[in-house]
């Protein structure tokens, strides 16, 4: 696997992480509050802290453990794959944004929006991710 296809695992993974840390914490919240008194603020800013924690540690660790890799330009076929998956990412991104579009007009809950918000960055990520690695396994 390349110095690349680990940072996007690493990437990747962080984000599950910290997204079932949010989970775990949130959704019993919910359950007992309802969603116009659950307070997701702060389970939000920590899980978006232990991320950049879990992605900077892991990153720390392969540039680390792989020097070379840090500093070698792109190949064509990577920064096509890079290109790709980005685009999937905007596609994702953009579709998922009019239903919290739709949740604002709908006046739903700051709580069903802001989650609604998070999920999209969240999603598009990992499609980014996914479709990178398919593209750069199969080309690679």
């Amino acid at each position: 696997m390349s110095f690349r296809q680990k940072s996007i695992s690493i990437t990747m993974v962080a984000l599950v992480v910290a997204s079932a840390l949010y989970a775990a914490i949130v959704i019993p919240r919910l359950q007992d509050d309802g969603a116009m008194d659950t307070a997701y603020q702060v389970p939000l800013a920590v899980a978006v802290i232990v991320l950049v924690l879990i992605a900077a540690t892991g990153h720390a660790i392969l540039a680390a453990r792989q020097p070379g890799g840090t500093g070698r330009a792109a190949s064509e076929h990577e920064r096509i794959a890079l290109w790709r998956g980005r685009a999937a990412a905007g596609y994702t991104l953009a579709v998922t944004t009019v239903g919290v579009a739709g949740l604002a007009m709908a006046e739903t809950a700051w709580f069903w929006i802001a989650n609604a918000l998070a999920a999209a960055l969240v999603l598009a990520e990992l499609v980014a991710g996914v479709s990178t690695l398919l593209i750069l396994r199969r080309t690679g």
